[in-house]
């Protein structure tokens, strides 16, 4: 997945916690490995949009 497209990605607070070990999502993935961070919370009716992003510069050209 190309860093641009990592940079302001969107999740939900379902899709965070959810992980299917036959089809892992990437974004989950990396927060959870810690190359993305939560950068924004936005709330929505039911819930909770998470803005990743990387933490630093060299996670960034790492990717």
């Amino acid at each position: 997945m190309p860093t641009v497209l990592l940079e302001r990605i969107k999740i939900t607070d379902a899709f965070m916690g959810r992980f299917d070990i036959d089809y892992i999502e990437p974004s989950p993935l990396l927060f959870q490995t810690g190359y993305l961070t939560i950068k924004q919370l936005s709330s929505y009716p039911g819930g909770v949009y998470y803005t990743l992003g990387f933490p630093n510069h060299g996670v960034k050209i790492r990717i």
